[in-house]
């Protein structure tokens, strides 16, 4: 009904923002970076590997405390009766991660000219919204479960999405989880 569809939009725009207007910024900065790697014939892994990591450093303690206290944040913030806008961003917190660490770096697809792959992802992403939002809305009742459901299905294909990009332009899961834990800011 209205209701949900209100509290689940305020916790939507709440967190598309910041992942919206950081991941263009930093997926900006990285296609020039990879179309000058790639124009050198340099390889691209270690900017994929340094993004990141440093990505998921950048938003592991925010997305941390949303998954812990997004209720009492929200009720702080926009009034008591908004409580519910927090429960439903908190169970979106994983999928909102993923679309996070992952939106800056698909950038990589294009510029490896991986469009009919991206594009397939795309589909994917369409088709998983389309599907979970149907047998939630036929088999469960809630409103969280439903956005439950919505959000493990688009987050397992963001992580497809960032293991595609990660294969895709040679970059190791070792080396990412080595920058995620390193100090030094992404130059």
């Amino acid at each position: 009904g209205p209701a949900v569809a209100g509290f689940y939009f305020l916790g939507f725009r709440l967190a598309s923002i910041p992942i919206s207007l950081l991941g263009m910024a930093i997926g900006q900065v990285l296609l020039n970076r990879v179309a000058e790697q790639l124009a050198k014939g340099f390889r691209i892994a270690d900017l994929v590997e340094k993004v990141i990591g440093k990505t998921i450093m950048l938003c592991l303690v925010p997305f941390f405390i949303l998954l812990i206290a997004a209720p009492q944040i929200f009720s702080l913030v926009f009034g008591q009766e908004w409580e519910t806008a927090g429960v439903y961003a908190q169970a979106m917190i994983p999928l909102y991660f993923l679309q996070f660490v992952t939106s800056p770096v698909s950038i990589v697809l294009i510029a490896l000219q991986k469009q009919q792959i991206l594009a397939l992802l795309q589909a994917m992403l369409l088709l998983g919204a389309v599907g979970s939002f149907s047998v939630a809305g036929r088999f469960l009742n809630a409103p969280v479960e439903c956005l439950g459901l919505y959000a493990l299905v688009q987050s397992a294909t963001y992580l497809l999405y960032l293991i595609i990009i990660i294969r895709y332009s040679s970059a190791s899961p070792l080396m990412i989880i080595r920058e995620a834990l390193s100090l030094k800011v992404v130059r």
